[in-house]
């Protein structure tokens, strides 16, 4: 299997994609089980740091691709409503 550097690079920025995706599904996730362990403390603080884990390595992520135009209004998109998700839980946000 021969492939060329740009169908490499291809694959790398699709798999670069790919795991943006998963990063905001986690952080998502996380900001849901905060919302829902209002009367624990522990539990809500435990997963608001790992939801915001989440979205800075989306960040930091994004803004080492080079993802077409289209995936980066998606990601941006995603990683806004996250960002929103995570204020609502009070976690400050530069």
């Amino acid at each position: 299997m021969n492939q060329s550097i740009s169908e490499t690079f291809s694959d790398c920025e699709r798999i670069r994609f790919d795991l943006i995706e998963t990063e905001l599904d986690l952080g998502c996730t996380f900001v849901r089980i905060a919302a829902d362990a209002r009367n624990d403390p522990v539990k809500q603080k435990r997963n608001t740091e790992n939801a915001r884990l989440a979205y800075d390595t989306a960040c930091r992520l994004i803004a080492r691709s080079l993802l077409n135009e289209d995936q980066m209004t998606h990601l941006q998109a995603r990683t806004e409503g996250l960002r929103h998700q995570l204020v609502a839980l009070e976690e400050v946000i530069p």
